[in-house]
């Protein structure tokens, strides 16, 4: 195994982050120091990062490409582990890796060119992975494949996954970018149990000759259903749709696409679920006249209808890259990673906002610190269940996947209070004693007052 190695220039972006003070911002705050989370694979550019918790060993795997690999850290922000594994059993050219967690393990997947080296077109693969003691990974076996996508995948955007567990098995949703046999751009899927094994065959969530793209998907335990969605292009000429779409856990049977939103432009959908009012939260970037566009939330009951109007997030930030989206068990609300300011603005930090479990959302503010000018790409995110926190993480500079650690003060967060003041002393003798005298535990009264 080749061991991965910071540049100097990467690690010259970190030595004045623990200087720099923490802000409060609505409830939710910066935890600690900006840290280097890994470093990109020797002799590749570092992109598309990812995050998930695993709140048995309450450590978080964070996993990025080109050539995927990942490195475990501890809640409290500490790289373990020499340096990063390689997660892919193949020499073969991947990148754009995604991660989920599940049944006491995690499943990596990535775009991955074995099947046509030549032609350079990227199938789905994935592999099962648990911690191990010292952050040392734990493969449950070798790496599969997951989709053999007709003519390739996007090889920009990732496979979107999520685990049901009540099912015990994870969906896999992915753009298909090719045509042949079937329309292009379209949105496929592929049940996974928790042991690896496909379950069922490709499942057609989208099936028609418009553009489809850029899936995200997450999981209702109440409904047993997952929550796809998507970019829509209603082709010739428009409007642009974020449509969603149910997928059962139980066999992949499908509800009715819908239409959350109609703009000229949207992009990047995301889904989180919010286990205490059993809703998801879709969350996606439109474009606004007169700014860089807005992303927006909008709450989803577990059957796919919508619960409420859209409401602004995030406003005023560009969105061709990524958003990341979880929800907090502990503190009841959600907090939403986007890419930075303009790039006029520097240093570049990515934004993020806490949004209520009711879909009422904060302000939002720079939530890395890396003081980096080139640009922080690609922020992902994922919450503790044990803390009122999230770590998200994030392409500084395409060199260092950089993660944060936030906090939030919403439902008990943040530090216990202190303790209350010691009582007042008990007075035995003197004239503020009770009637001058006192009664023993079994109600006797003392022969002598005072």
């Amino acid at each position: 195994m080749v061991a991965s190695r910071f540049t100097t220039a990467a690690a010259a972006l970190f030595l004045s982050v623990a200087a720099l003070p923490t802000p409060s911002h609505a409830q939710a705050s910066r935890e600690g120091p900006t840290f280097a989370a890994a470093g990109a694979w020797p002799g590749f550019s570092l992109r598309y990062p990812d995050i998930a918790y695993d709140p048995v060993n309450n450590v978080y795997l964070v996993v990025s490409g080109a050539m995927a690999h990942g490195r475990f850290q501890t809640a409290d922000g500490v790289p373990l582990g020499t340096n990063e594994f390689y997660i892919s059993s193949s020499g073969a050219y991947n990148q754009v890796a995604r991660v989920a967690y599940g049944d006491g393990k995690f499943l990596v997947t990535w775009l991955d060119v074995r099947s046509d080296p030549r032609g350079n077109v990227a199938w789905i693969y994935g592999r099962l992975l648990s911690y191990g003691s010292g952050g040392v990974p734990t493969f449950e076996g070798p790496d599969f494949l997951i989709g053999a996508a007709v003519g390739g995948v996007n090889p920009e955007r990732a496979a979107a996954v999520a685990y049901s567990s009540v099912s015990r098995r994870f969906l896999v949703a992915y753009h298909q970018a090719g045509g042949g046999a079937a329309p292009a751009n379209d949105i496929r899927g592929q049940l996974v149990s928790s042991t690896g094994q496909l379950v069922g065959g490709p499942i057609n969530i989208s099936f028609d000759n418009h553009f489809q793209g850029e899936v995200g998907v997450g999981y209702s335990p109440s409904s047993d259903k997952f929550l796809v969605a998507y970019r829509h292009f209603y082709e010739p000429n428009g409007p642009a749709a974020i449509q969603s779409r149910t997928v059962s856990a139980v066999d992949g049977a499908l509800g009715t696409a819908a239409d959350m939103t109609l703009s000229n432009n949207t992009n990047v959908p995301e889904v989180s679920y919010n286990t205490k009012n059993n809703q998801f939260l879709l969350s996606w970037w439109q474009a606004s006249p007169g700014s860089a566009g807005i992303y927006y939330g909008r709450l989803v009951n577990p059957d796919g209808a919508a619960a409420a109007p859209a409401v602004p997030m995030i406003v005023n930030y560009g969105g061709y890259d990524s958003l990341g989206v979880a929800y907090n068990t502990l503190a009841d609300t959600f907090f939403a990673v986007v890419h930075g300011r303009a790039p006029s603005t520097f240093p570049q930090e990515d934004v993020g906002a806490e949004v209520s479990g009711t879909g009422i959302p904060s302000g939002e503010f720079d939530v890395t610190v890396t003081g980096n000018k080139v640009g922080n790409f690609y922020p992902r995110i994922a919450a503790s269940t044990v803390r009122n926190e999230w770590m998200m993480t994030t392409a500084t500079a395409f060199v260092v996947a950089s993660a944060q650690r936030i906090k939030t003060l919403a439902n008990g967060g943040g530090p216990p209070p202190p303790p209350p003041p010691p009582p007042p002393p008990i007075l035995l003798t003197g004239p503020t004693v009770p009637n001058g005298s006192w009664f023993l535990a079994e109600g006797a009264e003392s022969g002598t007052a005072n």
